[in-house]
C-alpha cells in the first residue's frame, strides 16, 4: 500500500493555480473500473471520485500497482495513463509520445530531421496534428493593407501594368543568389572577338550555377517550363571617335519573342560606347515571362562594328554574362 498525493491545477485564467472541488477518478488501468481507495490507516474505504480541498489537494492510500488517472475541472477531462504505485519514492508513466520525438533513457528527445524542413500543420483540408516538411508557398500569409505578409514575386508583373512604360527595378524581383549564371569566358589575355551587325548571338559558353534543370549549346540557353525574370550584360569595344550606339537584348529563340532589352515590351536599358573603351550593355526583362514547355534564348547585340571586347589580362576574361530566377 502507498500514499498519494496530488494537487489539481488549471490556468483558465492564463496562470497555472490550484483548483479546489476538482475532482480526480482513479481507475485499473485499461479499464473503466474504479480502484479502491483508502484512508491513511490503509484499512478505510475511501470515496472514489477524489475531491479537491481549498488547495487543490487529493491524497488517498492504494495498493501496489498499474492505475490510469481521470482528472476533472470545470467540465473538461484530463487523462493520465499507466501511473505505476510501488514501494520505494518513484513514480513512473507510460507515455505515448508524438512520433516527433524519441525516448533516450530519461530524456525525452526530438527526432532528427532532413535540413530546410520545419514544424508545420496540414498544407491543406482540415486540422491536423503537425509534422516535419518543407515550406509551401501557402504557409506564408498574403500582404495586406493593414498586415504584413509574404510579397509573391511574380505579382509584381501586375504592378508594372499599372505603370505604362516603366520597369519594375531588378532588385524587386532578383532578391536572391541568381538560378541560372551563364558567361562568355575566354583564356587570360584572349579577346572577346568580332562584333557588328544587327542581333548578332552573344558566346556564352560556360554554366556558373545551373539549379533549375537548363541546358547551354551553340551560344543558346534552354529554360524548363516556369516563370522567370533574367537580367544580362555584354561588353563591347566599338569604332569611332565620337560614340557608336549599341543595344542588346535577351531573344527566345522558339518564338521568336524579345523578352528583355530593344523590342520587348516596357523596354530594357542599352548603352553607348566610346571609342576604344570596354563598356558593359545592360539589359532586363522589364515584367516576368512565363513558358509553358522549353524554350531556348540568346543573348543578342546590335552595334555598327567594333568587337566584344580587349582582354584584361588579369585572369580568365569574361565578356558576358546572363543571370536567371525562376519565380513559379
Amino acid at each position: 500500500m502507498q500514499k498519494f498525493y496530488l494537487t489539481i491545477t488549471s490556468s483558465a485564467s492564463g496562470v497555472l493555480a490550484p483548483s479546489p472541488g476538482g475532482k480526480l477518478s482513479i481507475y485499473e488501468t485499461g479499464t473503466t473500473t474504479l480502484a479502491a481507495l483508502f484512508e491513511d490507516d490503509g484499512t478505510t474505504a475511501k470515496a472514489n471520485p477524489l475531491t479537491a480541498d481549498t488547495n487543490g489537494l487529493v491524497q488517498c492510500t492504494l495498493a501496489n500497482g498499474k492505475y490510469d488517472l481521470k482528472i476533472t475541472v470545470s467540465g473538461v477531462d484530463r487523462w493520465i495513463y499507466g501511473l505505476y504505485v510501488y514501494d520505494g519514492t518513484a513514480i513512473q508513466l507510460d507515455l505515448e509520445m508524438p512520433t516527433q520525438f524519441t525516448v533516450n533513457g530519461q530524456a525525452v528527445e526530438w527526432k532528427t530531421v532532413n535540413a530546410n524542413r520545419g514544424l508545420f500543420g496540414p498544407t491543406t483540408g482540415t486540422p491536423d496534428v503537425p509534422t516535419f516538411r518543407s515550406m509551401v508557398p501557402a504557409d506564408m500569409p498574403s500582404a495586406t493593407t493593414s498586415a504584413q505578409g509574404a510579397v509573391q514575386l511574380a505579382d509584381l508583373a501586375a504592378i508594372a501594368s499599372k505603370t505604362p512604360g516603366r520597369a519594375i527595378p531588378a532588385n524587386l524581383y532578383a532578391s536572391a543568389v541568381p538560378d541560372l549564371i551563364i558567361e562568355d569566358q575566354k583564356p587570360q589575355n584572349t579577346g572577346g572577338g568580332g562584333a557588328g551587325g544587327t542581333n548578332t548571338t552573344r558566346v556564352l559558353n560556360t554554366i556558373v550555377r545551373n539549379i533549375i534543370g537548363a541546358t547551354l549549346g551553340g551560344n543558346q540557353f534552354t529554360l524548363p517550363a516556369g516563370t522567370y525574370y533574367a537580367e544580362a550584360w555584354g561588353i563591347a569595344q566599338l569604332p569611332g571617335t565620337s560614340g557608336v550606339p549599341f543595344a542588346h537584348r535577351i531573344q527566345n529563340l522558339t518564338d521568336g519573342i524579345t523578352v528583355g532589352g530593344i523590342g520587348a515590351s516596357g523596354g530594357g536599358m542599352s548603352g553607348q560606347a566610346q571609342y576604344a573603351s570596354n563598356l558593359p550593355g545592360l539589359v532586363n526583362t522589364p515584367t516576368p515571362f512565363a513558358i509553358v514547355s522549353p524554350k531556348a534564348f540568346a543573348l543578342q547585340m546590335s552595334s555598327a562594328g567594333g568587337t566584344y571586347g580587349n582582354a584584361a589580362g588579369y585572369g580568365t576574361e569574361t565578356y558576358a554574362q546572363v543571370k536567371v530566377w525562376k519565380l513559379a
